[in-house]
C-alpha cells in the first residue's frame, strides 16, 4: 500500500512540475533573516496576495552550492547519452523516482531522440536520493571509472543541497503556522517523514523550433496547479525564462522571470486547503521563448532552461485539516493519502 501511495503521489507531481514565480510589480521580497514572528507577518501578507507567491533573500543556501548543484544537473542532462540517462529511470513496480522525459510536438526535421526531447526531469525521493548504476555499455574501464566517480559526486552534491532545503522549508512552515494562528509545530509535525520531492528539470534547446507569434506562444508545459503544500524553486542564471502565471482578474497569462539569488516560493493546493482558501494556489505554465543577448538585446534561438523544484509535502498518513477562526470551513478533514487519490481521480 505504501508503494502504491508513493506511486500515486509521484504520478501527480509528474503532471504538475512546479514553477515558482517572480513578477516585477507583484512579488513580495522577504528577508529570511527576520525573526520568526516578523517573518510570519511577511509570509502571511505574501500568501494573501492575488498570486500566492514570494521571493526569499538571505536564505543561507550559498550561491556556490546552488551553482554546483546546477552544474551537476547539467552534467546529467547534457553530458550523459540518452541510453545512459535511461539507466536511471525509476522502477515503476516500487518507488517511482528517477529519469523521465517528454517528446516535443514541434519538431519534425530530425529523428534523433536527443533532438526530440522537449522536457526531461530527474525525480529524487529520499532516502535513496540517487542510486549509482553501472553503464555496461562502456567498453573502456577508464570511462566506466570516471562515470561512476561522477555519479558519486552527483549524489553527494544533491544530498548536500537537499539537506539545506530542509532547513529552509521548516522555518517557512513554522512561520505559516504562526500566521494561521495554529499550533506552532503543527505543520512541521505532519511534514516530518521527508516525503518531499526534489525535481531537476531541463528544457533542452529546440534548435528547429520557430515561433512567429509572440502573443500566442506554444507551451512546453501545460497549465497546472501544484498539489504539494509549498514549492521552492531555483532557476539557473543563464537559463531562458518562459514561465507564465494566470491572472484570473483579467483572464490573461503574465510572463514571469526568475532570480537565482532568491528562492521562489509558491502556495500549493494543500496549503490553500489548510488555510481554508485564505492562501491561493496559482495556476502556471511554461512556454517557448527566445533568448535576448545581454549586450545588444538581439534575439537568438537559444531556449534551453534549467530549474530545480522542491515539493514540500505532508506525511502520507497525516490528517489534513483546515483552519479559520473567522469563516466557515470549506473542506472536511482528509488524510494526505486520500487527498492524493482524489487529485489523481480529478486529473483523469
Amino acid at each position: 500500500q505504501k508503494h502504491q501511495t508513493t506511486k500515486l503521489y509521484h504520478h501527480l507531481l509528474c503532471f504538475s512540475p512546479v514553477c515558482c514565480i517572480y513578477i516585477m510589480d507583484h512579488c513580495p521580497l522577504i528577508d529570511f533573516q527576520l525573526d520568526i514572528n516578523d517573518l510570519s507577518v511577511e509570509i502571511n501578507e505574501a500568501c494573501n496576495s492575488t498570486y500566492g507567491f514570494f521571493l526569499l533573500k538571505n536564505h543561507n543556501i550559498s550561491k556556490e552550492l546552488i551553482t554546483e548543484t546546477f552544474n551537476e544537473s547539467s552534467w546529467f542532462f547534457n553530458d550523459l547519452s540518452f541510453d545512459e540517462k535511461k539507466l536511471h529511470m525509476g522502477n515503476t513496480a516500487k518507488l517511482i523516482s528517477g529519469y523521465q522525459y517528454s517528446l516535443s510536438d514541434y519538431i519534425s526535421e530530425n529523428d534523433n531522440i536527443d533532438s526530440l526531447i522537449s522536457k526531461e526531469v530527474f525525480n529524487i525521493l529520499p532516502p535513496t536520493l540517487f542510486t549509482t548504476k553501472s553503464n555496461n555499455n562502456n567498453d573502456n574501464n577508464g570511462d566506466e571509472s570516471a562515470y561512476l566517480a561522477q555519479c558519486k559526486r552527483f549524489h553527494e552534491k544533491i544530498k548536500e543541497f537537499y539537506t539545506e532545503l530542509l532547513i529552509v522549508y521548516k522555518k517557512i512552515l513554522k512561520s505559516v503556522s504562526i500566521a494561521l494562528s495554529i499550533e506552532e509545530d503543527y505543520l512541521l509535525n505532519i511534514h516530518d517523514q521527508e516525503t518531499h520531492f526534489l525535481r531537476l528539470l531541463h528544457y533542452p534547446n529546440i534548435i528547429n523550433f520557430n515561433n512567429d507569434s509572440s502573443s500566442n506562444n506554444p507551451t512546453r508545459l501545460g497549465s497546472h496547479y501544484d498539489y504539494s503544500t509549498i514549492t521552492l524553486l531555483f532557476q539557473k542564471s543563464s537559463s531562458i525564462n518562459g514561465l507564465e502565471i494566470y491572472n484570473q482578474s483579467d483572464d490573461s497569462w503574465k510572463p514571469i522571470s526568475l532570480n537565482e539569488d532568491c528562492i521562489c516560493v509558491n502556495v500549493g493546493n494543500l496549503l490553500q486547503r489548510i488555510s481554508n482558501n485564505r492562501y491561493i494556489s496559482t495556476k502556471h505554465r511554461v512556454v517557448f521563448t527566445k533568448a535576448i543577448e545581454e549586450n545588444n538585446d538581439s534575439v537568438n534561438n537559444d531556449n534551453e532552461r534549467f530549474s530545480i523544484a522542491f515539493f514540500v509535502s505532508p506525511n502520507f498518513n497525516s490528517l489534513i485539516k483546515s483552519f479559520d477562526e473567522n469563516k466557515e470551513l470549506q473542506y472536511q478533514p482528509i488524510s494526505a493519502q486520500d487527498y492524493y487519490k482524489t487529485q489523481f481521480a480529478a486529473f483523469y
